[in-house]
């Protein structure tokens, strides 16, 4: 497990969550349950912005099978259960948790 703050790998989840996520990218967005349908096969890292269940993870783990990361925030973090940790452990896949506090202001979405 890794927690990061606001550096660019944050910066670039950030700004891919207002975009659909296309062939070319390498990070997707997962807000509820229909965004796995966009979800291209070769995307190497997914952050879940609500939440992770076992549900979500699997259906996930199907659809992009090169799955290495997955960033959540620390909110959802806490709400996993061990059943879904387990899972991600056992697939050998990263998980990242983020310190960020809810969305980026005014002034950090211009800068960035």
């Amino acid at each position: 497990m890794v927690i990061y703050g606001q550096n660019e790998e944050m910066k670039q989840v950030q700004s891919n969550r207002s975009r659909p996520v296309s062939s070319n990218s390498k990070i997707g967005v997962i807000s509820r349950y229909s965004d796995i349908e966009g979800l291209s096969s070769d995307l190497l890292q997914i952050h879940f912005r609500k939440f992770l269940n076992c549900r979500i993870l699997y259906r996930s783990l199907e659809r992009c099978n090169k799955l290495k990361i997955i960033s959540v925030s620390k909110s959802a973090y806490s709400r996993c259960d061990e059943k879904t940790l387990n899972l991600i452990k056992q697939r050998g896949i990263e998980i990242k948790v983020s310190r960020g506090k809810g969305r980026p202001s005014l002034l950090e979405m211009i800068l960035w």
